[in-house]
């Protein structure tokens, strides 16, 4: 059995698994997130998903399915690669990257799946059920996942957010997937020829130059923005 298949059967109520839009690689997903979980049930939920999965009709973001915020907790969770996880309470929990597509967290006595955050949009960049539309993924937030409780065997909801997961428009992300796509892929062949003849190639560099282009693209958009907002100002005044 699979082990999207083992996480899915531990949290989830029964799912028909299909590729989903989204790429996130464990690089981008270790580091510290919050999870805010809603409340334990004896009954499983769908937390809001379509059977099967439907990546155009997901829930709704930031969603637990509690009655009200004081229905709600948190927890603070370190993923560290490659597959360990980490609180206050309990420094030797797991991680596990299910595809490139979501992960799953056992700590606590708790067991945790989410799929990493995607919008589909429209081309020109709003949200929507257009014809012409395309993913943007965000790797520092999950949808609306599932978790389990050990202890008790009862159900919730949660979803995650790391604590440096900042919101970017999405034509600047666009530019930053491209990017990162190339630094993955050069970071993945640097791994496949280290394991097959025990050398590195000029991999850093590359990755180097290829954050160096982000940045700078950042700066751009950055100084073009201010040149128009400036440009609009000295309008209004004239």
């Amino acid at each position: 059995m699979s082990r999207f298949a083992i996480a899915l059967g531990l949290v989830a109520a029964p799912l028909v698994k299909a590729d989903l839009p989204v790429h996130c690689l464990r690089h981008q997903i270790a580091g510290e997130w919050e999870f805010t979980l809603g409340p334990l049930s004896s009954q499983r939920s769908s937390c809001g998903h379509r059977h099967p999965d439907n990546q155009d009709n997901e829930p709704a973001l930031h969603q637990t399915y509690a009655g009200d915020a004081s229905q709600e907790s948190k927890l603070r969770v370190q993923l560290n690669s490659p597959d360990r996880a980490s609180t206050n309470m309990d420094p030797s929990g797991t991680f596990t990257m299910i595809y490139d597509e979501g992960f799953e967290v056992a700590v606590e006595g708790k067991t945790f799946f989410a799929f990493s955050r995607y919008d589909m949009v429209d081309d020109n960049g709003s949200g929507g059920f257009g014809a012409d539309k395309h993913n943007v993924t965000h790797c520092g937030e999950t949808l609306t996942g599932w978790y389990r409780d050990a202890h008790s065997n009862q159900f919730g909801c949660y979803w995650g957010r790391k604590s440096d997961f900042v919101e970017e428009a999405p034509a600047m992300k666009d530019r930053k997937n491209a990017m990162m796509l190339k630094i993955d892929q050069q970071r993945e062949d640097n791994e496949m020829s280290a394991a097959m003849f025990g050398t590195l190639d000029s991999s850093n560099q590359v990755e180097a130059e290829a954050q160096q282009q982000v940045q700078q693209q950042d700066s751009s958009s950055i100084d073009a923005a201010s040149k128009a907002a400036d440009a609009t100002v000295s309008d209004d005044f004239e």
